[in-house]
């Protein structure tokens, strides 16, 4: 089966963007964050993500995870349960619905994933 992923706004290097987006905390952050947290990888890069907020890196290699729906960069969840990172309603609907569990990895291995092109690019 063929899915094209939704993708969650990645931070790209933008403080700015991301200091606006954060402060917002989450009713289920812990469970919001674990979900994130245990995404399969779906690329990942020999590259660490600087810590846009603070000093230094953050302490994950930069990956791109994924649900089977939705796609996220690594470094989410460390915004999240650090920063209270907004995400986007329809992700949280989804996660939600999920009752915050991850599908198994032979599930998303039977799927045809992409990520969608645009500027912001994973």
């Amino acid at each position: 089966m063929k899915v094209e992923l939704k993708k969650v706004p990645y931070v790209r290097g933008d403080a700015e963007w991301l200091r606006a987006r954060c402060g917002k905390a989450l009713p289920d952050k812990k469970e919001v964050v674990a979900y994130l947290s245990q995404g399969r990888t779906l690329k990942a890069m020999s590259m660490v993500e600087q810590y846009l907020l603070g000093t230094g890196f953050v302490d994950d290699a930069l990956s791109v995870r994924t649900d089977g729906t939705w796609a996220w960069t690594s470094t989410t969840a460390f915004y999240v349960a650090k920063h209270d990172l907004e995400l986007p309603p329809e992700f949280l609907a989804h996660v939600r619905e999920r009752k915050f569990r991850m599908p198994s990895k032979a599930e998303l291995e039977r799927m045809e994933l992409t990520i969608p092109r645009d500027d912001s690019d994973y």
